[in-house]
């Protein structure tokens, strides 16, 4: 599996670019210090790895300086593959790549946002769980197709949502149910259902 997969994955589900191609056009160097921003308020659910600050220290900020994940060194400055992303991150790779089908990539991919929705939910920082969905769509495109994160969570149930997770454990507590789904789960709840 490659970058490319993991942006297929997501444009696939309905996002409007998959988030590698977000990193380089955001740029490397902001999403490094954003997510240097983020380890730091939450350490223990951001997995900070040293992929973004090797790219950054060569130069290759995304679009802007031409290469970051992708080359933009084109005429038309569109992403293309770049044969030296391939080395460069092999570097990084522990163990044998391992084959994931499409539906567990998307499945790693929202998982964690939708543990994160939760948690807003539970510290009752919105007042209900359609302002999650409306954020998540006007802000970030997620597909409204889904109706949103919750609802497409909803969709799929919490019992079911609790029995993905448990293969991600070994992930760490980014993959960890919170309370409120656990508790979902146990008496098969849904966050439309909650209110």
């Amino acid at each position: 599996m490659g970058i490319a997969d993991i942006d297929k994955a997501s444009v696939r589900f309905g996002m409007p670019m998959g988030p590698i191609a977000l990193y380089d056009m955001v740029g490397l160097d902001t999403a490094l210090f954003a997510g240097r921003v983020m380890w730091e308020a939450f350490p223990e659910r951001i997995h900070a790895l040293p992929i973004l600050p090797a790219l950054v220290k060569q130069g290759r900020l995304g679009q802007k300086s031409g290469r970051g994940f992708f080359s933009y060194e084109n005429r038309k400055r569109r992403a293309q593959p770049d044969p030296e992303i391939d080395t460069f991150l092999a570097e990084y790779v522990r163990g044998e790549p391992q084959k994931i089908d499409r539906e567990t990539l998307t499945w790693r991919l929202f998982a964690p946002m939708l543990l994160e929705a939760t948690r807003v939910l539970e510290e009752k920082l919105v007042r209900d769980v359609r302002d999650v969905d409306l954020g998540l769509i006007f802000a970030l495109g997620y597909p409204a197709f889904r109706g949103g994160l919750l609802f497409w969570a909803d969709a799929i149930g919490a019992r079911q949502l609790v029995e993905r997770l448990k293969p991600l454990a070994e992930l760490g507590p980014r993959f960890e149910p919170t309370p409120l789904l656990l508790e979902m789960a146990k008496n098969n709840e849904t966050f439309y259902g909650r209110g």
